[in-house]
């Protein structure tokens, strides 16, 4: 969940930039700004609204209390990006809330606004600040120092913001906040006291086809775990793409159709009930010989950390 107070250029770019970024990983996402047009207009004035964490906080447990009722969202793992005054409403709904979040993001924000409650924080928590946020980079790092569980504290520098070769600073806080949020909301859940033992996940997910996000080649990425991952193909008939490597190993299972699977100089023909495996590092093409759809498994998971975007480096892995 993206979120922020109010709706500004930056935050509004940003939280949409953040939000495909973490669904080419494999992550479903909601943004939303937690004031309403009215109140927006009356903050500019005043700025009280967007200070009143008590509020912020009622509202998003009020949102993720919607995602988590709905069918089609109720098994997700959630996970907070707040910007300002918003991540003192995550940090203080995270707490109230334990069972619910598994990871947060603070990005600029007050901390100091969740004094009472950095103490009793048990999700795993990311704060990004820039390096000349001088009004609460501080606060940032004493918030960071006063929390007992996995933590990082993330500065951009300034110069990403001139420096042509380096990644601009938007990107930077992209990055990292993908990173973190794929690394905990994929990873084993906290330990609840006296019921999970520690290191021990035992929440169940339910991934709708209908509602899972889209790969670069269409595929629809279904449901994932640390090591493991599913997703579906349904394609029409074509050549398809000259051989390449993957980082990760497949086993799939052919639903519907035909098609022709290249690997390292052998062929087979694919139909339906067949299944098959391709091997990490090893060269291979698919040709669909008929309306194809078929089910695969991919471990580690195809859509984390960019793996089904890098063919190239697969390819000259397996050529070495």
């Amino acid at each position: 969940m993206i979120v922020r107070a109010a709706e500004t250029p930056l935050a509004s770019a940003l939280s949409i930039d953040l939000a495909r970024a973490l669904e080419r990983s494999g992550l479903a996402t909601l943004s939303l700004a937690l004031l309403t047009p009215d109140e927006q207009a009356a903050d500019k004035l005043t700025g009280h609204l967007r200070a009143d964490i008590a509020l912020l906080a009622e509202r998003l447990t009020a949102a993720t209390r919607w995602i988590l009722s709905e069918p089609e969202t109720r098994g997700l793992r959630i996970g907070y990006f707040g910007f300002g005054t918003c991540a003192p409403a995550a940090i203080v709904t995270a707490v109230r809330h334990a069972e619910w979040v598994r990871a947060i993001v603070s990005y600029r924000g007050r901390p100091d606004l969740a004094n009472d409650e950095l103490s009793r924080v048990r999700s795993p928590t990311l704060f990004v600040v820039h390096d000349n946020d001088f009004d609460f980079l501080e606060s940032n790092r004493e918030a960071c120092g006063a929390l007992s569980i996995e933590k990082e504290l993330e500065i951009i520098p300034s110069s990403c913001l001139e420096v042509a070769h380096v990644p601009n600073a938007a990107q930077r806080v992209i990055d990292v906040a993908r990173r973190w949020l794929v690394q905990h909301l994929g990873a084993a859940g906290m330990p609840e006291e006296g019921a999970i033992p520690a290191g021990k996940d035992t929440t169940v997910t339910k991934v709708a086809s209908g509602f899972s996000p889209k790969g670069p080649g269409g595929q629809r990425y279904l449901a994932a775990g640390k090591r493991l991952a599913m997703r579906l193909w349904t394609e029409a008939v074509e050549d398809g793409e000259p051989a390449h490597a993957r980082d990760y190993e497949t086993v799939g299972y052919v639903l519907e159709g035909r098609a022709e699977l290249r690997l390292e100089g052998q062929l087979v023909v694919l139909a339906p009930g067949d299944s098959w495996v391709v091997p990490r590092g090893s060269s291979h093409e698919y040709r669909v010989l008929e309306p194809f759809k078929a089910i695969e498994a991919t471990s580690p998971p195809a859509q984390i950390h960019g793996r089904d975007e890098n063919r190239r480096a697969g390819a000259e892995r397996s050529q070495r």
